[in-house]
């Protein structure tokens, strides 16, 4: 998965925009971005057809604390007010 790539050489990255991806982008994929990318800022994962759900936004959320903008527009109501609640508390 070039996303796990992503994560593991790009500990800086700032911005990762991942929408309409058709649900290739999972959770598995964004828990590792979470794990290693604390610096992240902007997430877009807009239109991911319900591969991305609650659980990667929740560990996004407590592990990029700088976290400012996020689109989880479209994602098939697998990211809901639970998620968004811990984004809310901890960014």
């Amino acid at each position: 998965d070039s996303i796990l790539l992503v994560a593991e050489l790009c500990p800086s990255l700032e911005v990762l925009h991942v929408g309409n991806t058709c649900g290739k982008i999972t959770d598995k994929s964004l828990k590792a971005v979470a794990a290693r990318c604390a610096a992240l800022q902007e997430l877009d994962v807009c239109y991911t057809e319900g591969a991305v759900t609650d659980s990667s936004i929740t560990e996004v959320a407590m592990n990029c604390s700088n976290l400012r903008r996020l689109n989880v527009g479209n994602t098939s109501e697998k990211v809901t007010d639970k998620a968004i609640r811990v984004v809310s508390e901890c960014c």
